[in-house]
């Protein structure tokens, strides 16, 4: 009978422990899937950016839609909730390649946007946040 109540303490202990662990840090939202949006600054004023993306089966695919009109992500990664992809944009012959990293958390997602010339050189970069619409 003690060594009933001696694993059952034990148990209990151990359940109190992971449920601790879990409140002070929540698992973090790894889908991407939905609609973000965001504003980014441009040297004509603010820019409403919005990005469709589905993430399905280990894939990640979708659009970014900016003034330019929409353009298909590329060089797509991501483990857990961080993630990175490419957007190319084209403007008579100057090449521009933007590159979106974040971390998603919930329904926001946080970063960075660099902006590469055709060479993959950075060209300029700032922080990026992004909100899911609901």
């Amino acid at each position: 009978m003690k060594i009933l109540r001696t694993f059952a303490a034990a148990f209990f202990a151990a359940s109190l422990l992971s449920v601790t662990a879990l409140a002070a840090d929540p698992v973090p939202v790894t889908n991407l899937t939905g609609i973000w949006n965001w504003t980014s600054p441009s040297p004509t004023g603010p820019v409403v950016m919005v990005a469709k993306l589905v993430q399905k089966d280990g894939k990640l695919s979708g659009t970014v839609t900016g003034r330019q009109g929409p353009a298909e992500i590329a060089d797509v990664s991501f483990k857990g909730n961080a993630f990175s992809f490419k957007v190319t944009r084209t403007a008579g012959t100057q090449v521009t390649h933007i590159r979106y990293k974040g971390t998603i958390r919930a329904n926001t997602i946080t970063g960075t946007i660099e902006w590469l010339n055709a060479d993959g050189e950075l060209q300029a970069k700032q922080d990026w946040s992004a909100s899911r619409k609901s």
